[in-house]
């Protein structure tokens, strides 16, 4: 147990919690991924240009996405749905 703020934290919470932060990171470099894919797609398609492979890579993306936010509903589960600000503020 680790004493934070004057409450105990296992452990195991400080690892979910850390999972977390970076699942969340991941879903941000995804939300810009996603939305880079989808900037090349509208361009390719303005231009008359073939798109097959862009929207490929574009489903692709939004597929690790859709895990991403799995994850990232997993492990707030796992902490009971929610988190205190102190530990909002680790994240």
């Amino acid at each position: 147990m680790i004493v934070f703020g004057g409450a105990l934290m296992s452990i195991d919470r400080e690892k979910i919690l850390q999972q977390l932060a970076r699942v969340m990171n991941q879903m941000a470099e995804s939300d810009e991924t996603v939305a880079r894919h989808r900037k090349a797609v509208a361009e390719l398609e303005c231009d008359g240009r073939q798109v097959s492979l862009a929207q490929k890579m574009l489903k692709y993306a939004e597929h690790v996405q859709t895990i991403h936010l799995a994850e990232q509903q997993r492990l707030e589960k796992m902490l009971g749905g929610k988190i205190n600000d102190r530990e909002k503020m680790k994240i």
